[in-house]
């Protein structure tokens, strides 16, 4: 088997592990899951499960979250997967020899020509600073990529997905029917490391009766930002919006931040089931 064939056959057997997971969801459609993710575009979802490229771990998180699956039970598979094929990325093709130089000419030749040579080298570095442009672009249309500062000044790349013009999310569960859209602190604002953020939804009631307090859990967080877990939620008549917050202490270093809340009931069951997740994503930015 070549390398070539290892890395498609590691590539298709997790893009079929991601549909099998989804069917075991119910089979939603992509769309749905992106309005359910709500940071992540259905045609990126789509593409994790086509087996063409292997899907980044952000795009990994959300597609699970959007299935109601746990990312952390399937997270070490995903690195697994990562490692194999790390470990058969072909190596680079050997640089070719350079050629000899040739002789030198006179120096008064070279005089009349050094004007010439400038304005060939300037625009060399013109090029070369196109391709340097188009090499930094994203590959994914949706995501946002901040070059984030990190100790000893090296520059290392934080990556935030998110649809553009997402304006929440949206769900029914019998009389009662919630819209969730982002208030203060949207998805993937730039924060400082190691600071407070006070992060808000505006939560709607668009159901026909009034919702007893409830209470907001958090689900999962990754990227090392800290807050409480658990956020009351008032009761809310029928047309009445509502301010949610919580405060949240930001990573110390340039990392992705995400957390997923989820309105649960007394009895700890979510109200809305997986449709209206509040989404919490900021780029901790030196």
């Amino acid at each position: 088997m070549t390398t070539l064939d290892e890395r498609q056959v590691v590539t298709r057997r997790f893009a079929q592990l991601l549909s099998d997971l989804r069917q075991e969801a119910g089979a939603p459609s992509f769309r749905q899951m992106a309005a359910r993710s709500g940071c992540i575009s259905h045609a990126t979802l789509h593409e994790a499960t086509q087996g063409r490229r292997f899907p980044t771990w952000a795009t990994t998180r959300q597609f699970l979250l959007a299935c109601d699956h746990d990312p952390a039970r399937w997270r070490g598979e995903w690195e697994r997967c990562n490692r194999l094929l790390q470990r058969t990325r072909p190596a680079p093709a050997p640089e070719p020899a350079p050629a000899p130089e040739p002789p030198s000419a006179p120096q008064q030749r070279s005089r009349r020509r050094s004007p010439i040579v400038a304005v060939g080298a300037g625009l060399i570095g013109a090029l070369m600073g196109i391709v340097a442009f188009i090499a930094m672009r994203p590959v994914n249309p949706d995501a946002m990529v901040v070059n984030a500062m990190v100790a000893g000044g090296q520059a290392a790349a934080v990556t935030c997905e998110a649809s553009p013009g997402w304006s929440g999310a949206t769900a029914t569960a019998g009389a009662d029917g919630i819209q969730v859209s982002d208030g203060q602190a949207q998805s993937c604002a730039s924060v400082r490391p190691a600071t407070r953020v006070h992060k808000t939804w505006k939560v709607h009631n668009t159901g026909r009766g009034t919702w007893p307090a409830r209470m907001l859990h958090r689900v999962s967080s990754t990227g090392g930002c800290e807050s409480t877990d658990r956020v009351p939620v008032p009761a809310v008549r029928p047309g009445q919006t509502v301010v949610v917050g919580v405060d949240v202490r930001t990573a110390a270093n340039p990392v992705l931040c995400q957390q997923v809340w989820r309105i649960r009931d007394a009895s700890g069951r979510p109200a809305f089931g997986t449709n209206a997740d509040l989404l919490l994503q900021f780029l901790v930015v030196a």
